[in-house]
């Protein structure tokens, strides 16, 4: 049997009598890049949310790593390393840079240098290593996100659900 990082089978979501998602099944391998697509009501922020514990899928698995992963909640898949980035940029805007992707490393270790250390890391990986020391809240859109994604992408395993 072929192992997959994430493995979403038959998965539906019903609010009352409204199928938000219906019967969706895909498999995304460890350092593959795959995409989900549709028109705005298909359903895809209700999938992004089943599968990063926002919202219980009604039926079907959801696997992460080998682990079920159906009626978590977000901290708990985010410490089992997914980690998510939002649509909307809404960075701190009172603390830096560098503070901003620390509260990402805070996920996985209490340790002050570490989360520092982890987070340097991660600006260096995006080209934000000289926007570090400046207002998150003053940077352009652009670099807003840039700043999101190196909050995801501190995490253990840097698997990164993007919506």
């Amino acid at each position: 049997m072929i192992q997959h990082l994430l493995h979403i089978g038959h998965v539906s979501k019903h609010f009352g009598g409204n199928v938000a998602v219906h019967d969706v099944s895909f498999s995304v391998d460890e350092k593959q890049i795959f995409g989900l697509i549709g028109p705005n009501g298909a359903g895809k922020t209700t999938l992004f949310n089943c599968i990063t514990g926002f919202f219980p899928a009604t039926s079907g698995d959801l696997i992460f790593d080998n682990k079920k992963i159906n009626n978590l909640r977000p901290d708990e898949v985010c410490r089992l390393g997914m980690a998510r980035t939002w649509q909307r940029v809404k960075p701190l805007g009172s603390l830096t840079v560098l503070e901003n992707v620390m509260v990402g490393a805070f996920s996985i270790t209490n340790a002050t240098r570490e989360a520092e250390g982890i987070a340097r890391e991660q600006l260096q990986m995006v080209g934000l290593t000289d926007y570090a020391a400046k207002s998150a809240g003053s940077l352009p859109i652009g670099l807003k996100k840039k700043t999101g994604t190196s909050q995801s992408a501190g995490h253990p395993s840097q698997n990164a659900a993007s919506r």
